[in-house]
């Protein structure tokens, strides 16, 4: 498909159907596109699209046809064109747009670049305010939409407070994305150190409030990971102590809202000195511009309230896994806020892509037992909760704040099928139950000795069950190594002000290859994952041969790499057309050895115990 081809988004609809011979194709296209068979139906919705001449409105099967043409743009990997298309359908047709979202938003989360205009930030808020879908998949081209907007390239753009203040995609994605970029976090730090100064000058004028909230909000998201420019920390340690004093003899709510809010940019409101007092205030409401700050004030004393009600399996006795506990116990990991969920749940083996090689299907056609081994945060198993029909869910962590707000999330998405435990990996056999399926990625190559862990999780994998591991690739962070070796002295204590001050010297030398490496992962931008990304207790990296022989050694059949791009595995398949199911490890070896980044973030396959 060429570009010319691709490019009828320029061409206006007009010319009206009246031909049934036209209206048969349309239907005929319609059953193609549905028999996956693309090419006939492009080349009838080609010709007639090329029939359509100014003149008039176009008619609703006139719109359906240019439709049709975007869903095989769409479909086949053009998405840019497609979403370009489906903007002209709106353009004469806007009653379309709920009906043509999703597919809309399927182009939007595609890693494609796309023409910064209102119309883009329109669907990108929709999307944003959507309840079934997962932010981060479209966090990429926000932050690309935010850099262009607002120049965060170029230091010496001016700060034009009044526009963005009140930019309504600025303000919706600011509480609710990571948004993975050196020059906006900049962007966002002098930001925050202008609304400062004005503050104090003129006081929180009503034009300030929304992007203050959202700069709060931004920084409970990230966990205040940026750092504090030291001129501005006397101002705000002089903030904390008049709301100190405010509060101690309750007057004038209004200077007791705008000190909260600006304070609130720079330190979690959980974390304010001023705790007690602010414990009496919570059981009333607060100000309406306090709002944001009362959520997430209320959602860690509901952590709190769950920690108690969870499941404790024995005692963490080995000092490796202490350490990690005591990590995530300070850092709680991943910290995610939204979820993509599905119209109709389905089983295990089909609700995931690669699982094609997974034997003795027949075996699964039960309530499936389910154990997230290093559950984290709670994402994975209240994704799975949303995800797959007919399964019981045991979600295992060290780490209690982890557990606690695992099971928040999890009350908050509906979940009632998800059993949260506080445990040790080495232990598991307490649990007294075997598994079908035991999901654990990200987990044994933070242990000691990854070999026991996995050997603890077999020995309760039910005959023929399913692992899904994810391991670190020692190709892939080689660079990773270098850098933390060469930057974070041994013995480095992975404090917040030692975190902090690393990022400040990476991110001053952005434009050095190391750094330019380092500011390319996500997880640089929060301090939890920055924690694991560079500051973790614990860290082994594996290549394909030792998985090979790890696998074998413990009566695991590999059945296939996940997690990989449509590109990538049709890339093997070109190198090596005779391994039709992909499974050949000493192939994907030789295709790593080609490909340093192709497994950047971690090896992820399944395996079934023999």
């Amino acid at each position: 498909m060429t570009q010319a081809e691709t490019s009828l988004a320029r061409a206006p609809l007009h010319r009206k159907m009246t031909n049934n011979a036209q209206k048969k194709k349309i239907i005929e296209c319609q059953k193609l596109i549905e028999a996956h068979d693309y090419e006939p139906a492009r080349k009838i919705l080609k010709k007639i699209l090329k029939q359509y001449k100014p003149g008039r409105p176009a008619e609703i099967q006139e719109v359906q046809a240019l439709i049709f043409y975007a869903d095989i743009q769409r479909l086949t990997g053009f998405y840019a064109d497609a979403y370009k298309n489906y903007c002209v359908v709106l353009g004469q047709k806007p009653d379309l747009e709920p009906r043509l979202l999703d597919s809309i938003f399927h182009c939007l989360v595609n890693p494609i670049e796309f023409e910064v205009n209102e119309v883009l930030c329109h669907h990108l808020r929709l999307y944003l305010a959507s309840e079934n879908t997962d932010n981060a998949q479209i966090e990429n081209l926000i932050a690309t939409t935010i850099k262009r907007i607002f120049h965060t390239d170029d230091p010496d753009y001016p700060l034009e407070l009044d526009f963005i203040s009140s930019h309504p995609l600025l303000l919706e994605a600011l509480p609710l994305l990571v948004l993975p970029d050196a020059s906006i976090e900049l962007f966002l730090i002098g930001l925050r150190s202008h609304l400062l100064t004005t503050l104090l000058t003129n006081g929180l004028i009503p034009e300030l409030v929304s992007i203050v909230i959202a700069m709060s909000a931004r920084g409970h998201r990230t966990e205040f990971v940026s750092t504090v420019p030291e001129i501005e920390r006397p101002l705000v340690e002089g903030l904390h102590r008049a709301l100190s004093d405010y509060l101690s003899a309750p007057q004038g709510l209004e200077l007791v809202v705008h000190l909260m809010l600006a304070l609130s940019m720079y330190q979690s409101i959980t974390e304010f000195p001023q705790q007690p007092a602010l414990r009496g205030l919570s059981s009333e409401p607060w100000p309406p511009a306090l709002t944001k700050l009362q959520e997430i004030f209320h959602a860690a004393e509901t952590e709190s309230a769950l920690k108690p009600q969870i499941k404790v399996m024995g005692g963490i006795t080995d000092l490796v896994s202490r350490k990690v506990r005591q990590q995530y116990e300070g850092n709680p990991y991943p910290q995610w806020n939204s979820l993509q969920v599905v119209s109709e749940k389905r089983h295990m083996l089909s609700a995931f892509n690669h699982m094609e090689n997974i034997e003795q299907r027949e075996k699964f056609n039960h309530e499936l037992q389910v154990l997230v081994a290093g559950c984290g945060t709670g994402r994975h198993p209240v994704y799975l909760s949303n995800t797959v029909d007919n399964i019981k869910i045991t979600a295992l962590d060290l780490s209690l704040a982890s557990l606690a707000y695992g099971q928040r999330m999890a009350d908050k998405f509906g979940c009632e099928n998800i059993d949260f435990i506080q445990g040790d990996l080495l232990r598991v056999d307490q649990l007294q139950q075997q598994f079908d399926v035991i999901e654990s990625v990200g987990v044994l190559h933070h242990m000691k000795d990854p070999a026991q862990g996995l050997a603890a999780l077999i020995d309760i994998l039910a005959p023929a069950g399913i692992l899904n591991l994810g391991l670190y690739s020692e190709l892939a962070r080689v660079e990773i190594k270098r850098i933390i070796d060469t930057k974070i002295p041994t013995g480095t204590e992975s404090s917040k002000q030692n975190i902090q001050q690393i990022r400040d010297e990476i991110l001053v030398s952005s434009t050095s290859p190391e750094s330019k490496l380092i500011l390319s992962y996500r997880d640089f931008f929060s301090l939890s994952e920055c924690r694991d990304l560079l500051f973790h207790e614990q860290e082994h990296r594996f290549t394909i041969p030792q998985i090979e022989k790890l696998l074998a050694d413990h009566g695991l059949r590999f059945a296939g790499f996940r997690g990989l791009s449509n590109r990538a595995y049709a890339a093997y398949t070109h190198q090596f057309p005779d391994d039709i199911p992909r499974l050949n490890l000493a192939n994907w070896h030789q295709f790593e050895l080609l490909n340093h980044t192709l497994f950047s973030g971690m090896y992820q396959f399944y395996c079934q115990k023999m």
